[in-house]
C-alpha cells in the first residue's frame, strides 16, 4: 500500500455492533484499491469494540487496507466524524454509516470519475433498501445540475437528491469549510453539504450508484420521535444556511412535509402507501 492512501472512509458508530460488520465487509471487498478505514467508536456500550478489534486484526493481512480506530466519549455523530477526519491521511474523504454499506465495484467507478475530473467533490448516486434487502428507491442526480441548483433543491424539496455519504470530498475542501456543525444533531449532513457546494471550485456528478442506505423498520413510537427531531434540526439547518424569501419558503415547505408525513406515520397510512408502491414495482 502506498504511503498515503487515496481515500479515507470514516465510520462513526454508537451501539451498532449488529450492523457494523456488514459495513466493514463492504469496504474490505475493495480489493487492490488503497483505502484507509477510520472507525470512531462514539462511546458504545454494546459489543461494538469487539467487532472493531476483530476487523483491525483482519486488516493486518490485507495489503490494500489501512485500518485505525479511536474511542471517544459519546458526543454525537458530527463530533465523531470531525475526530475521524483528524486521523485521516487520504486525499479524498468518504463517510459511511455503521448500518449502511457500499457497492465496491461502483465505489471504484466513483473514484475513477473523481480522478478523471480532478474535482473537489465527486457526487455519486445512491439507493435505499429495506431490511429484507429489497430496493425501495434509487436516487439519481441529473448530471447537468449546478451547485446553485442543488442548493435550491435541498431548500425546496423534502426529498434530497444527494446523500453526503455518496460523495468523495477532497480533504482540503472539508477543512476549508470548517467541518461538521456539532450543534446540529440530525441535519449536520445537509448543513455540511450546502457549505461544501458553496465553497467548492469544482464538482463532478458521477453515474455510479455506490452507496447503499438501509431503511429500518421502526416502531410507531420511534418514527414519531425521529420525525420531531428531524423537524427541529432541519429548521435549524435552514435558518443557518438560507436567508430572505428562500428561508421563509424553505421553512414553510419543509414544515408542511414533516407535519404531513408525521400524520401519515401516526396512522400507519405511510407504511401502507410504501407497500402498495413496492407491489406495483414488482
Amino acid at each position: 500500500m502506498r504511503e498515503y492512501p487515496e481515500v479515507t472512509v470514516i465510520i462513526p458508530v454508537y451501539n451498532m455492533a449488529s450492523t457494523l460488520s456488514v459495513a466493514l465487509e463492504s469496504l474490505f471487498s475493495l480489493e487492490n484499491l488503497p483505502v484507509e478505514i477510520v472507525v470512531v467508536n462514539d462511546g458504545s456500550r454494546d459489543d461494538t469494540q469487539n467487532v472493531i478489534d476483530r476487523f483491525e486484526k483482519k486488516a493486518v493481512n490485507l495489503k490494500w487496507v489501512s485500518f485505525k480506530s479511536i474511542t471517544i466519549s459519546n458526543s454525537g455523530r458530527a463530533e465523531a466524524l470531525n475526530e475521524g477526519v483528524k486521523l485521516s491521511r487520504g486525499e479524498y474523504l468518504s463517510f459511511l454509516d455503521a448500518d449502511d454499506s457500499i457497492d465496491s465495484v461502483n465505489f471504484k467507478k466513483n473514484l475513477e470519475c473523481a480522478r478523471n475530473a480532478d474535482s473537489e467533490m465527486a457526487i455519486g448516486q445512491f439507493k435505499i433498501v429495506g431490511e429484507g434487502g429489497n430496493i425501495s428507491i434509487v436516487r439519481k442526480l441529473n448530471k447537468g445540475m449546478t451547485p446553485e441548483q442543488i442548493i435550491r433543491k435541498i431548500a425546496y424539496s423534502p426529498i434530497s437528491p444527494v446523500h453526503l455519504n455518496a460523495i468523495l470530498i477532497k480533504k482540503s475542501l472539508f477543512l476549508h469549510t470548517g467541518g461538521f456543525d456539532v450543534s446540529n444533531k440530525k441535519a449536520e449532513d445537509k448543513d455540511l453539504l450546502i457549505r461544501l457546494l458553496r465553497h467548492s471550485s469544482s464538482i463532478t456528478i458521477c453515474d455510479s450508484i455506490h452507496y447503499i442506505y438501509l431503511k429500518h423498520n421502526l416502531s410507531k413510537k420511534d418514527k414519531i420521535k425521529k420525525r420531531f427531531e428531524w423537524m427541529v434540526f432541519r429548521q435549524q439547518m435552514i435558518r443557518k444556511n438560507y436567508s430572505g424569501l428562500s428561508r421563509i419558503t424553505s421553512l414553510s415547505l419543509q414544515t408542511l412535509f414533516d407535519v404531513t408525513k408525521l400524520l401519515l406515520e401516526i396512522t400507519f397510512t405511510y407504511d401502507a402507501m410504501i407497500a402498495i408502491k413496492r407491489y406495483f414495482r414488482q
